[in-house]
């Protein structure tokens, strides 16, 4: 695919996958956060995150490597007292920009001046319109009423949100709640059962995972919700297409090909953007992976069912070439489902 054949963003991703573009960046900008939510996957919020003048060189790097979407996501990026001017930068460089924000900071002031600068979205995250089951899981009271606000004066701005919705055994009772206020609000949704161990190996927070039984009722709405066996770029032939075409960056300056595939491939102090994406080579070995140098998955019955994420079974089961625990418990759920409906 070339340039003169680019007509969506499918297209886009496709070419940058042909062609080993980093069009798509996550950068962690801090740990601290104002929330303490029970799932999280960050064991401890102290980063303050990177300079403003180091991002500022990031930016130009990632510009020159062709990269056009940026994310920036913490801990929560509005602790910052430059997050504006980050974002004002990014956007003078001509990035789209997504934020991933708890949305709790953000005033009438902030919506107009995000408005203004045009950010492509804003995503955010409510576990219950149940203030007592939101804030139990934000660990701060009265985070929802914060929330909904933050929400309220990003849509008299005309910002697109993103809303999102975890689902833990706290709140699974809930989650259509939070769908019919994003529907009424015309706000894009998804939710995900999958609750992963904090990035230290601390796995506290499995505890909040939902069983095999609550699983299985919620997983055609999960499929329904976020589009399942729609990926942006399809190649039967890759576990993960996603890491020839991105790179995270966190709040120390570690480069990953994402930031749910923890395998260090780099440090901006060491190397710049562009040695680290063109010559790394544990980049170039988790590149190189194909389905077929997956052992389990070539004999496992639920495969049709699966949507195996490589980064989680490093984390999780600490083999990037073995199976994922948590996909499997979801291609089950799925199998379940459809073979007590006839559909398998």
């Amino acid at each position: 695919m070339n340039a003169n054949n680019i007509n969506s963003i499918t297209d886009i991703y496709n070419c940058a996958y042909t062609n080993k573009i980093p069009i798509s960046v996550t950068l962690e900008l801090n740990t601290t956060c104002n929330f303490r939510c029970k799932h999280c996957y960050i064991p401890k919020h102290i980063e303050k995150g990177l300079e403003f003048e180091k991002i500022q060189m990031i930016f130009q790097e990632l510009r020159n490597l062709g990269t056009l979407n940026i994310t920036l996501t913490g801990g929560e990026v509005f602790l910052r007292d430059d997050i504006l001017s980050i974002i004002e930068y990014a956007r003078s460089l001509g990035f789209r920009v997504f934020i991933l924000s708890n949305g709790s900071l953000i005033n009438e002031e902030t919506a107009k001046e995000l408005s203004n600068l045009y950010i492509s979205e804003f995503s955010t995250t409510i576990f219950s319109m149940d203030k007592s089951i939101n804030d139990e899981i934000t660990g701060k009271k009265g985070s929802l009423n914060e929330i909904l606000l933050g929400l309220e004066n990003l849509k008299k701005n005309n910002i697109r949100v993103f809303v999102k919705c975890p689902i833990t055994n706290i709140n699974v009772d809930t989650y259509r709640d939070v769908e019919k206020y994003a529907k009424d609000n015309k706000f894009r949704f998804m939710i995900s059962p999958v609750i992963f161990s904090k990035i230290d190996g601390d796995s506290s927070n499995l505890s909040l995972r939902i069983d095999s039984i609550k699983l299985q009722q919620i997983i055609e709405d999960y499929d329904r919700l976020n589009c399942k066996n729609v990926p942006i770029v399809k190649d039967d032939n890759v576990p993960c297409t996603a890491i020839h075409y991105s790179m995270f960056i966190n709040s120390k300056g570690e480069v990953y090909p994402c930031n749910s595939l923890l395998s260090k491939i780099g440090t901006i102090y060491e190397s710049s953007l562009a040695e680290i994406w063109n010559n790394s080579s544990e980049l170039h070995y988790l590149q190189s992976i194909q389905n077929k140098n997956l052992p389990e998955c070539k004999k496992c019955g639920y495969k049709k069912y699966c949507e195996r994420c490589p980064g989680l079974a490093l984390l999780e089961d600490n083999n990037i070439l073995g199976c994922s625990s948590i996909a499997r418990q979801n291609a089950v759920a799925r199998f379940e489902i459809l073979t007590k409906g006839g559909k398998s």
